[in-house]
């Protein structure tokens, strides 16, 4: 006996079909694609223009800037792992992504990068909070 399996594609659209049933869900995923899209400048384009033309530290400090973001994202996922599953998830996504803003808005403002390095290190912690809470 013989059974027809179904192509990627449909089952792509069947999962389409659900996704458009769910506002929330789609207002989710925008949010989240917004928010993963704003970061990418943010880490390979602004960090290496504040490394080198800000703090004039070159090549060590955009790794240094790199790593800081790295190590938030584990503390954040770890954090995450701690807390578990949250029926707040609203308010836990939502005020991530305003802390990541704040973050993001203080690092911009810093202009020594002992400073830098923290509020890097506080975008990547925020950001599990939001990925992981919304993928689960």
């Amino acid at each position: 006996m013989e059974t027809k399996q179904k192509s990627w594609w449909q089952d792509f659209q069947k999962g389409l079909q659900y996704y458009r049933t769910k506002r929330l869900l789609v207002w989710l995923a925008g949010l989240i694609s917004l928010t993963n899209f704003a970061m990418a400048p943010l880490i390979y384009v602004y960090f290496l223009i504040f490394a080198s033309e800000v703090f004039m530290a070159g090549v060590a400090g955009y790794g240094f800037l790199q790593s800081s973001l790295s190590v938030g994202f584990v503390l954040g996922a770890t954090v995450m792992s701690i807390i578990g599953q949250t029926s707040r998830r609203r308010e836990l996504v939502l005020s991530s992504i305003f802390f990541i803003g704040l973050s993001v808005l203080l690092f911009s403002l810093s202009y020594d990068i002992f400073f830098a390095l923290l509020f890097a290190g506080l975008i990547g912690f925020a950001v599990p909070f939001t990925n992981i809470t919304v993928s689960t």
